[in-house]
């Protein structure tokens, strides 16, 4: 894993009565800009963190797949780094080949 930015979380409204918070990517990542992803809450070095995957067409199912498990069991953790690894070197390949 590698560090793409340093930024901080900003608000954004689309109504009074809607907050969001938004991160912002380094303008070299336009090209994801509408494509499907799948968002993560995990923990790095004992802190918050988020895992944010591209889910594509074809690798969209099987994120939700794997997320999903039976009520009050974890599925193996192993399971999801596995996924997780897989999808990850997915998207770096996609961003080289553009």
């Amino acid at each position: 894993m590698r560090r793409v930015a340093v930024t901080k979380v900003s608000k954004q409204k689309s109504k009074p009565a809607f907050e969001y918070p938004y991160i912002r990517l380094p303008r070299e990542y336009v090209p994801i800009v509408g494509e499907p992803a799948t968002i993560f809450e995990t923990e790095f070095e004992g802190r918050r963190a988020f895992l944010v995957v591209l889910t594509g067409d074809e690798q969209e199912h099987a994120v939700e797949e794997t997320a999903e498990t039976v009520p009050g069991e974890q599925a193996p953790i192993e399971a999801k780094i596995d996924l997780i690894i897989n999808l990850l070197s997915k998207m770096k390949g996609s961003i080289q080949g553009r």
